[in-house]
């Protein structure tokens, strides 16, 4: 059955606050029915989050019924991810009606009795994005066995556009019909990806061989390129952990920086380090292992309105760092891409 998506933002609906949502109208908006956010019942999403025109914002799941969806997608997700009544409610609401249950939350809904009984009574299913695999393992060292090329996204800080120039450079690899995979590390790019590992809920000690093993199964496909999402930043003092879990994981070949140039201090108000000096941060993290350079920038211009302006930012980037730097969602990324090439040309050796 097709799918068709009601995404619940109650009171949250934002650029930040609720980006699985933004995720799902901004690449897959023809499934997405409506979006529930009774604070902002009516007016127009563009508004609020710049894409998903058309899509209404009702204020209720009953108002959203007469839209025949069959999913309810979670949307926003809570600081310590735990659900409200209200969400409760309507998660319940949603399986009565025969919707299956899509949540990025903390707290599994597939856990919880009362859920469980909820969508095996009405024959229903519920996908935690965020729950991990059971079979989870140290790093075993296997990065010297990989025949694709890896490239990761870091970034200055949190929310720098490290998905979404990711997933855009991985979709441009594909128009090139070079084999690619990507790998999600995060509830959105898990939704995109509809696998990966859900690294700020993996028990440390197995960040990096979760996305090593990750990286082994795209291997195996015959996968040329693998792309992989990037989370949180090595400079920032709550979550350089996760960050350096990634890095060891991927054992990256090539590294896309990326950062909101408008930003003077992160998100926990430290002030954000030189550009340049945070690639070299990165490279020399990498050096014990492998050499892997940063090849590309990745550049938020969402905060510059003006066009030509967000352009002058992008090419000053380019200028100081002598790399090819864009902003892959609003402008492409072909400059990135041919950067990459240059930097990890095809050898035609990894295809089984």
């Amino acid at each position: 059955m097709k799918r068709r998506i009601i995404i619940y933002a109650e009171a949250k609906l934002g650029l930040y606050s609720s980006k699985t949502g933004n995720c799902a109208m901004r690449y897959f908006p023809e499934e997405v029915a409506a979006v529930i956010d009774s604070t902002k019942q009516g007016k127009s999403i563009e508004d609020y989050i710049g894409v998903g025109k058309g899509i209404p914002i009702v204020g209720s799941l009953k108002e959203a019924l007469p839209f025949d969806a069959n999913t309810l997608l979670v949307g926003s997700a809570p600081i310590g991810g735990v659900p409200d009544e209200h969400l409760l409610e309507t998660v319940r609401e949603a399986m009565r009606n025969g919707m299956n249950i899509v949540s990025g939350l903390h707290q599994f809904f597939s856990e919880m009795p009362e859920m469980v009984a909820l969508a095996e009574t009405h024959g229903v299913e519920i996908r935690d994005l965020r729950k991990p695999s059971p079979n989870l393992h140290v790093s075993r060292n296997k990065w010297k066995e990989i025949r694709a090329k890896v490239i990761l996204t870091v970034g200055a800080d949190c929310n720098s556009g490290k998905l979404s120039s990711i997933y855009e450079i991985y979709k441009a690899f594909q128009r090139k019909n070079i084999p690619s995979g990507f790998i999600g590390t995060g509830q959105t790019g898990i939704l995109l990806a509809g696998c990966g590992v859900p690294a700020d809920a993996v028990v440390s000690d197995f960040i990096a061989g979760a996305v090593e093993s990750e990286i082994e199964k795209s291997d195996h496909m015959g996968n040329e390129f693998i792309f992989v999402e990037g989370q949180g930043a090595l400079t920032h003092s709550a979550y350089s952990g996760v960050t350096l879990g990634l890095i060891h994981g991927a054992m990256p070949d090539a590294m896309i920086f990326c950062l909101d140039p408008t930003r003077e201090y992160d998100d926990w108000g430290n002030k954000i380090p030189d550009l340049k000096k945070m690639i070299k941060f990165h490279e020399l993290t990498m050096s014990f292992f492998k050499e892997s350079r940063v090849v590309g920038i990745g550049v938020i211009t969402r905060n510059i309105n003006d066009e030509e302006e967000a352009r002058q930012v992008i090419r000053k980037i380019e200028s100081e760092t002598g790399l090819p730097a864009n902003d892959p969602y609003r402008f492409g990324c072909e400059n990135i891409v041919e950067g990459l090439l240059r930097a990890l040309p095809r050898t035609h050796s990894t295809t089984p």
